[in-house]
């Protein structure tokens, strides 16, 4: 995982029957995009920042019983690690949602 102004890229690869798949996320403060290595298209959500709600409940989250292992370390910000790759065809589903839902 990376930070740096508010934004988040995070890479996770996935072993499995010897071969390994990379996934990638980048969320900025007006989208998320998404994608992974062995396709040419990715998703995208568009996004406006919001107040916090006062009366939300969470749900889902880190379970608190289980052990994790973090090391940070800080870094020299590389900007193109918050820019969603060209090689990639991303689909915004903001655009594909059904008004009144």
């Amino acid at each position: 995982m990376y930070f740096s102004s508010g934004r988040l890229r995070n890479d996770i690869s996935q072993i499995k029957d010897g071969a390994t798949t990379g996934v990638h996320m980048i969320i900025t403060d007006a989208a998320q995009y998404m994608w992974f290595d062995s396709q040419q298209n990715g998703l995208k959500f568009a996004f406006s920042k919001t107040e916090p709600n006062a009366n939300a409940t969470k749900q889902g989250g880190l379970d608190a019983t289980q052990s994790y292992d973090f090391r940070c370390v800080s870094w020299n910000v590389d900007e193109s690690f918050f820019t969603p790759p060209a090689t990639v065809t991303f689909t915004d589903l903001t655009q594909l949602q059904v008004p009144g839902m």
